[in-house]
């Protein structure tokens, strides 16, 4: 008698099984792409105010500085006072152009006479009392 009851209840159930429909899953949701995220930024009252530039200095010297007093050998009058500034003194005599710079206890003559080439005053020559590179550092430290 079991396998009468099986038989019957076997047959019951798999008809059951049938007979349920099958729903297909359920497809995923649709999802719409976000646009990227702006970067964060701080709120306008966190923010530094900007620093202004650094004012530069204005140029009263030329870049290089002579260091020795023969290398005044060439030079136009222009770039002599460029280094040195103002004379203390300017004179002519015998056909050459002086200019005269004193410090304290310090004299530098500067001889200059014209280039028959370029037509244009050059430093020959140069006389400094005392004689030394003290006097000319002197001078030069005037002018810085």
């Amino acid at each position: 008698m079991r396998r009468s009851m099986l038989l019957p209840t076997l047959a019951f159930a798999l008809a059951a099984c049938r007979t349920q429909p099958v729903e297909p899953p359920a497809p995923p949701p649709l999802t719409v792409p976000q646009p990227p995220s702006a970067p964060v930024e701080p709120a306008p009252e966190t923010l530094a105010p900007p620093k202004p530039p650094a004012p530069k200095p204005p140029p009263s010297r030329p870049q290089r500085q002579i260091a020795n007093p023969e290398e005044l050998i060439g030079l136009d009058p222009d770039a002599v006072s460029r280094l040195l500034g103002e004379p203390s003194e300017r004179s002519s005599q015998a056909g050459a152009r002086l200019m005269t710079y004193r410090k304290r206890d310090c004299q530098l003559d500067i001889i200059l006479y014209r280039d028959i080439k370029s037509g244009v005053d050059r430093v020959l020559s140069y006389e400094m009392s005392p004689a030394g590179r003290n006097c000319y550092d002197e001078l030069m430290r005037g002018t810085r």
